[in-house]
């Protein structure tokens, strides 16, 4: 058994710095986003100067695939089941989706009777969670999630078919990645979105995948590099890639930007963070913690950013007061996706326990019979 296979149950804590670090860069551009859009008068917060603001998304939307593919595959390096794989994914994106959605769809249709022009039928769309990925094309009730919910769906969808050919065949699958994917990134029609389009995200989901595979080493203290990777050498070039790569204005929606910069990102963090969390044991708690929130925070962060910045449409806001009112922004988020998972796993418990009851009630009349 490999020295991954050994140490896959540990947690690997520099990665949910990364996650969370990511969750931020998105927040940020969309917080960043919505100032010149409610017409505020502000400039972008922390945003270095000559900086793109876009270069955050392309940054933390990155990472999150790269995560995606890392995770997935130290997960499940072995006894790989398909029926609990695909269960344990729906159970991790649907209830918690269910109950936001839910719980906007009351404040806006319900309670403030917004109307949108789109048929109810629609919220089939909704419940397979593909409303925010289709939304530019096909009328629906899409309200949080964006695009990225519909992705990372299709993405686990064709995950065991990239993890059957990365464990049986890894030269050949990376040689034919590259075969189709330098091309495509050349002709692939820009009007559909280049970083929208989940084939196209399958590069990053690769890379993570690789990563855990080939180049993670394990060890007792999971998430920390040895050797020659840990090196300062290593820190430095990826982290001047990735600095030179989120000062470049990478024209649209760029197939070997988000690579170039998810990539380099990844590595230097992971370099960087697998090192300094052997020394912060508390830390790392409180990053896990934050990380396991990731989701239902980006679910939320949309809305609630919506709700803040309205009400300071058309004037000016000190940078001492965008800081101020960003954090405060931060707070709440954090505060109700907590409140959210709580409910959300008490739901999904209380529903485990009834069929769990009603099997057992079933059981026994077969037993009497």
């Amino acid at each position: 058994m490999d020295q991954l296979q050994k140490t896959k149950r540990q947690r690997i804590y520099s990665w949910d710095y990364i996650r969370v670090l990511a969750m931020m860069s998105i927040i940020l551009f969309h917080w960043n986003a919505y100032i010149p859009e409610k017409e505020i008068d502000g400039g972008y917060l922390f945003v270095p100067s000559g900086m793109p603001v876009a270069n955050l998304a392309v940054m933390g939307v990155s990472l999150f695939f790269i995560l995606s593919g890392a995770s997935l595959m130290l997960t499940t390096q072995d006894h790989f089941s398909l029926k609990k794989y695909y269960k344990k994914r729906a159970l991790a994106i649907f209830p918690i989706y269910y109950l936001i959605y839910a719980s906007t769809f009351i404040c806006y249709y319900v309670v403030r009777g917004v109307v949108r022009g789109a048929p109810l039928s629609s919220l089939f769309l909704t419940l397979i969670g593909m409303d925010g990925y289709l939304f530019k094309w096909i009328p629906c009730l899409y309200l949080i999630g964006e695009w990225f919910v519909g992705c990372i769906i299709l993405i686990y969808l064709i995950y065991p078919v990239l993890r059957w050919c990365v464990l049986r065949h890894p030269v050949i699958t990376a040689i034919a990645a590259a075969a189709v994917f330098i091309p495509l990134s050349f002709v692939f029609p820009q009007e559909l979105d280049v970083s929208r389009f989940f084939v196209m995200r399958i590069p990053d989901v690769l890379i993570g995948m690789y990563f855990c595979r080939f180049l993670y080493p394990g060890g007792k203290n999971a998430g920390a590099f040895r050797g020659k990777i840990s090196s300062l050498v290593f820190i430095i070039v990826c982290g001047a890639v990735f600095v030179w790569s989120m000062f470049r204005p990478w024209e649209g929606s760029n197939f070997w930007g988000n690579l170039i910069t998810g990539t380099s990102c990844f590595l230097f963090l992971s370099a960087l963070f697998g090192t300094f969390v052997r020394r912060t044991p508390h830390l790392n708690r409180f990053m896990g913690w934050l990380s396991g929130k990731s989701f239902a925070i980006f679910l939320l962060h949309h809305v609630l950013i919506d709700e803040f910045l309205k009400r300071y449409a058309g004037i000016h806001l000190s940078l001492r007061h965008n800081v101020a009112l960003f954090v405060l922004y931060l707070v709440c988020l954090v505060a109700i996706s907590v409140c959210m998972t709580y409910l959300c796993d008490c739901i999904v418990k209380g529903i485990g326990r009834l069929f769990s009851r009603k099997r057992t009630g079933e059981g026994k009349r077969c037993a009497d019979h």
